[in-house]
């Protein structure tokens, strides 16, 4: 791999303006999985979410409004927290608060794969941390700093590719709307304002490669940028799909209000059709101390320095503060400010800093007042005093018929937890949005409760596009999901938060997600697996199956490994089989319409193997559509397990998956399924299945998810640490019982 350019280039993973650091890696020890509650020390119960870097307010009114009683806003005694740290806070008055008092922090911004928004924690209690201050007044003899480096930034996500790279872990595979092609070329507006001319700026950028050329030419990629027309400002060779991060000076004087910066690829030695995709890009500029919107932040110098901060527009509650360490903020004082006529007003300051720091200056209609503020009521699911068999995790919007399966179960003899999405957040990721936090959760109640829990339900669908990117898609996000690997394509890992014991892939619970969006599909599989559970032991339906097999190729035989298993564990334990084998004389004729018959008449378990897509099985023709199983019309309601490629892939904001269609519809479809979100091996998927079938049939396993952990045990002997353990699943509640006791 080679890599060559004007200015600076370095391979870079990561994302622009990521914070990755939430949470720990959990290498599957006891010690990974812990409680991770801001301000537990005061038992801190006001959430407060903030999405951008700041000085911010928090008033009475906004504290009362969130149920804080109005004598309990004592100004001594409240504390912040944020993650691991209490914020430094000032507070207009000490003593009980009137109508117009209130506290200001420094607040960080957060850039994560679920969330912008960071969040605080307000509770009461002695000694908390305050804002220290100290002197600003300007320096004699010292010349002011007027200008400062500021950086323009284009981040936009709209293009998600998961075929590109798809074991690649450092990037999240969303990039910028339109890739970079030899044959046209891609302009993009970036605004710069208030530009010191004659200083030089700086060109960033991460590119993707696009396309290797097989052939001498190395390095095969180059990617030209203008900027504002005819200005090349670089050229970037590199070799190959790798990440490169580029940089370049050039003028500032080419910089003008909105700049347009234009990307193309040059064709190298005759390889045409070679492209880039881009991550971000930003130009680095000189910039007036100037306010924006009566508020600046920038970094300052090291050094003893003056600061001319111009632009406000009157000279009244001026605010200077160091935020180097938002968590410390100092605020300064003995700021002058300074009329500069035509009613314009500066700041200006001194400051001595042995390092670069970072400041804000603002008037008080330039500090935010937080838009969200909550009480959150916690339910302990950090103790090491609980004990459940059965959890389901869940938004607070589905809690009825959570709790009906709640009640099934526990009548059953399971000990039963709810755990609300919201809660786990606020327990185990600080209150911050992230799908770690329930790996994190599931960990600690295996380790740390009395008794490790045997079956976790996840109730809810969500998306590979948590934080809407493409508002051209407006399925909602419910339950998040963790994305990775799964055999050449980046997809959904429902396994991954399971593995909680050990660094292998094998689950170390029974994990199932019912994929739905609202509480009446939700009702739907509640209905069904209830159903399901309720038809006699000694009833006939309990011994048929239906076997599906798409057309063989060369090293792939569907038929024969369909007929293994109706030769061998459905034989063994009595069952009738039916048979549809395409491209199969004997049993592939009119095969759509004798699935959905077999199906509609009444089928225990529903086998498939052959190829298939996110929405269909097999194809030229497809077997069976989306639109053939919401054509069903049956009464019993099967297992349906899909052992193909990519029928569980759930996480599409665009189109329904064949789980997702079998699972939501009302009266109709299957109780439950197990499917794959990635690319699947025959091999893989024959393996599960005599692991499944044979626990549940041979061994009368009395639930799901015990049989569906045979399933995942069976694959490990065989196949080792194989990435399918993470994305074969179960798609239902793994308590679903299967077998009487």
């Amino acid at each position: 791999m080679s890599i060559f350019g004007l200015g600076l280039l370095s391979l870079t993973p990561g994302r622009a303006g990521a914070d990755d650091s939430l949470l720990p890696p959990m290498n599957g020890l006891a010690s990974d999985f812990a409680g991770r509650r801001a301000g537990a020390e005061v038992s801190a119960d006001i959430r407060i979410g903030v999405t951008n870097e700041g000085i911010y307010r928090i008033t009475r009114a906004a504290l009362t409004n969130a149920g804080v009683p109005a004598s309990a806003l004592t100004g001594s005694v409240l504390r912040l927290f944020c993650r691991t740290q209490e914020v430094a806070i000032t507070v207009s008055s000490t003593g009980l608060w009137t109508t117009n008092d209130y506290l200001l922090f420094a607040a960080s911004g957060f850039d994560g794969y679920y969330t912008t928004t960071n969040v605080y924690w307000l509770g009461f209690g002695p000694g908390g941390a305050r804002m220290a201050s100290r002197s600003a007044t300007p320096f004699g003899a010292v010349s002011d700093v007027t200008s400062y480096r500021q950086q323009a930034l284009h981040y936009v996500k709209y293009d998600y590719e998961d075929l590109y790279r798809p074991d690649d872990t450092s990037f999240d595979h969303w990039f910028d709307p339109y890739p970079i092609f030899d044959t046209s070329e891609q302009t993009n507006a970036l605004p710069t304002d208030q530009v010191v001319t004659n200083t030089q700026s700086q060109f960033d950028a991460v590119l993707y490669g696009v396309g290797v050329s097989g052939g001498p030419t190395h390095p095969d990629h180059c990617t030209r940028v203008r900027i504002n027309g005819t200005n090349v400002i670089g050229q970037f060779f590199y070799d190959g799909e790798v990440t490169v991060h580029v940089s370049t000076n050039f003028a500032g004087s080419l910089l003008k209000g909105t700049n347009m910066v234009e990307f193309e690829q040059i064709v190298q030695g005759g390889v045409s059709g070679l492209r880039a995709l881009l991550g971000w890009f930003s130009i680095t500029y000189t910039r007036s101390l100037a306010q924006q919107s009566n508020a600046l932040l920038f970094n300052g110098r090291s050094g003893t320095n003056n600061y001319f901060v111009s632009g406000f527009t009157n000279s009244a509650n001026v605010y200077a503060f160091d935020i180097s360490n938002p968590a410390k903020a100092v605020m300064l004082t003995g700021c002058q400010v300074t009329n500069t006529g035509a009613g314009a007003y500066a700041v200006r300051f001194g400051d001595n800093a042995a390092t670069t720091s970072r400041y804000a200056v603002c008037q008080g209609s330039g500090i935010a007042d937080v838009s969200s503020v909550q009480r959150a009521f916690f339910r302990d699911l950090a103790s090491t005093n609980r004990q459940a068999d059965y959890i389901v995790i869940c938004p607070y919007a589905f809690r009825d018929q959570v709790y009906r399966l709640l009640k099934l179960r526990y009548a059953q003899g399971l000990s039963v937890a709810v755990a609300p999405l919201p809660d786990i957040y606020n327990e185990f990721s600080y209150g911050i949005a992230d799908a770690a936090a329930i790996k994190e959760f599931i960990g600690h109640a295996f380790h740390h409760w009395k008794a490790p829990p045997k079956y976790v339900l996840l109730a809810g669908a969500g998306t590979y596009d948590p934080r809407h990117y493409r508002p051209d898609w407006p399925r909602p996000d419910i339950l998040p999901v963790h994305m990775g690997p799964g055999f050449q394509v980046w997809t959904a890992l429902d396994g991954w938060y399971a593995t909680v014991q050990g660094s292998d892939n094998v689950p170390d619970v029974a994990i199932g997600r019912i994929p739905i969006e609202t509480d009446d599909e939700l009702k739907n599989v509640v209905d069904k697996a209830v159903a399901f559970e309720g038809v006699p032991s000694n009833h006939w339906w309990r011994t048929s199956a239906l076997l599906v097999a798409g057309t063989n190729e060369p090293g792939l035989s569907f038929t024969s490994a369909s007929e293994a298993l109706a030769g061998g564990v459905f034989k063994t334990n009595g069952f009738t089989v039916d048979r549809v084998y395409q491209g199969d004389p004997t049993y592939g004729l009119n095969a759509t319409q004798t699935i959905k018959d077999d199906i509609n008449t009444g089928e225990f378990l529903v086998n498939f193997f052959g190829h298939g897509a996110i929405n269909q099985w097999s194809s030229a023709p497809p077997l069976l559509v989306t639109n053939d199983v919401y054509a069903l019309n049956n009464s019993f309601y099967p297992i349906v397990a899909m052992l193909t490629c990519v029928n569980g892939s759930f996480q599409s904001p665009t189109v329904k998956c064949m789980v997702e269609v079998f699972m939501e519809r009302a009266n109709h479809g299957a109780a439950a399924c197990v499917a794959a979100s990635g690319l699947t091996t025959l091999f893989g998927s024959q393996v599960v299945a005599d692991g499944l079938y044979g626990d549940m049939l041979t061994h009368h396993e009395p639930r799901i998810g015990d049989a569906m952990m045979a399933g995942y045990a069976n694959l490990y002997l065989r196949s080792g640490n194989t990435t399918e353990l993470l994305f074969f699943e179960l798609f239902g509640d793994p308590a679903m019982k299967v077998n009487s006791p």
